[in-house]
Order: structure tokens, then sequence, then C-alpha cells
């Protein structure tokens, strides 16, 4: 028999070995959880004789580069459901938060059309609208600057452009509707009306 062949039959041999440990390991334990005291004697296959076996440990049957890859598993799934939790929280949240919005828009229209500034209802109106804006900054809601700025296409939305050879286009003239910031993220662009400068792009076009 070639050396070759002779080095299989080793190889079948030491795993068939390691087989029939795993499976006397395996019925030690199930032996073992049954309440059968014979748990403590099992008989090899291999030779027919009774060896004493006290509490076996499947963990050293298997390679421990699985116990580590089935812990990496499980770690990951943690944190997977951790994030997803948290984003479903934090879109719930939004959802809510942009409702508020149209509720307090719709304050802020009902006072702007109110016909007598001094009337009762017209200070309850402004109660609830400062109210609301205490609890919206307690939040973390924020505004969103639009006086005095350029229009920025991430935070605004132009509702309108309205020549002004006075100002560079792009200014923002006027604030059709609030914008709101929460937790680093938009949660309502701004809606305004920006300028035209029509001399100033007519320079630029000559001069290119």
């Amino acid at each position: 028999m070639s050396s070759k062949n002779k080095n299989s039959d080793k190889a079948r041999s030491t795993k068939s070995r390691a087989d029939m440990l795993i499976e006397e390991a395996v019925k030690a334990v199930e032996a073992e959880e049954s309440g059968d005291d014979s748990s403590e004697e099992v008989v090899s296959k291999e030779t027919g004789s009774v060896n004493p076996v006290a509490k076996i440990d499947l963990q050293q049957y298997i390679e421990k580069e699985a116990y580590l890859r089935l812990a990496a598993d499980f770690e990951n799934f943690r944190r997977r459901a951790v994030k997803e939790r948290q984003d479903s929280e934090r879109n719930g949240r939004e959802k809510i938060l942009r409702g508020f919005l149209e509720i307090f828009d719709n304050l802020e229209r009902g006072l702007s059309q109110s016909k007598n500034e001094d009337s009762a209802l017209a200070e309850g109106i402004r109660m609830i609208i400062s109210q609301a804006e205490i609890w919206m900054r307690s939040e973390g809601l924020e505004r969103v600057e639009t006086k005095g700025k350029l229009f920025d296409p991430t935070i605004h939305e132009a509702v309108s452009q309205i020549e002004d050879n006075t100002k560079p286009s792009g200014s923002i003239l006027e604030e059709v509707k609030r914008g709101y910031k929460w937790s680093d993220r938009l949660l309502r662009p701004a809606a305004v009306i920006v300028s035209k400068n029509s001399e100033i792009e007519l320079e630029k076009e000559k001069e290119s």
C-alpha cells in the first residue's frame, strides 16, 4: 500500500474517532439531562470498554473559531436591532412634529387675519403661540435662518422670484413659511421669495 493511501486511512481513522467521541459526549449530556445515573459511564464503540464520563463539556469538541463566529454574528444582530428601533422611534417623532408644525402655521395665519389685534381671541392665540414656541425649543426644534441670507437649496425652498436690482441674485426677500431643523436634520425647508438681479447677470454674461 502506498504512503498516500496509508495517510488517507489514518485521516479517516482519526476523523472517525473524533466523531465517536462527540457522539459519546452528546449521549452523556442527554443522559445527564434526563436524570439517568448511567450518564457517568459511556461505552466506547471503538474498544467496547467502559469509559468514565463525568461532566463533559461539548465545547472542547467544537472549534473555538465557530464559537467566536457565532458570538460575532449575534453582536451584529443586536446592533442592527438597536439601530432599527432607534430609526423607527426617530421617524415616528418626525412625523408627529411635522403634523404639529402645520397646526402652528394655522395659528399664526389666524392671528395675522385677526381684525382686532387687541381682542381677547387674538390675545389667546398669542399665548398659545408663545407656549408652543417654548415647547418646540425644549424638543430641540430650531428655526432655519432666512433674514439677510442667500438662498441655500439644502435648507430653503424658493416659491417665487422677484426682480430686484439692488441686491445680488438669490437674496432672500421674504419668508413665506418657517423652516425647522431637528436633531441636526432638516425637518422642513423654509419657503422663501428670492431676488433676481438682471443687471448683474447681464454683466457676468458679457464678461464671459
